[in-house]
């Protein structure tokens, strides 16, 4: 952020639920040893309901689409919810 400031640029993340109110619940609730002892692990599932015109034509499920795969958009929820947790 502080590099983005300086060089007058904007950091936008697309992942928007970091922003959330229920995030910040979820973070303040989690960082209380008291309430959940120690998070040293985070499991984190994404799903999603595609139609057969999902499945022929769509960005996250084409050889020649996302250089990463499904991990390269959907699976990144999954690693930013972990990310968050963990303050990285």
């Amino acid at each position: 952020l502080e590099t983005a400031r300086l060089s007058r640029r904007f950091l936008m993340d697309g992942t928007m639920f970091v922003h959330s109110a229920r995030t910040s619940e979820l973070l303040r609730y989690a960082s209380d040893v008291g309430k959940m002892g120690t998070v040293d692990r985070v499991n984190a599932d994404f799903s999603g309901r595609g139609d057969e015109e999902f499945f022929r034509s769509n960005v996250r499920v084409r050889k020649d689409g996302d250089p990463h795969g499904c991990v390269g958009d959907m699976g990144w929820y999954c690693i930013r919810a972990a990310l968050v947790v963990f303050d990285a």
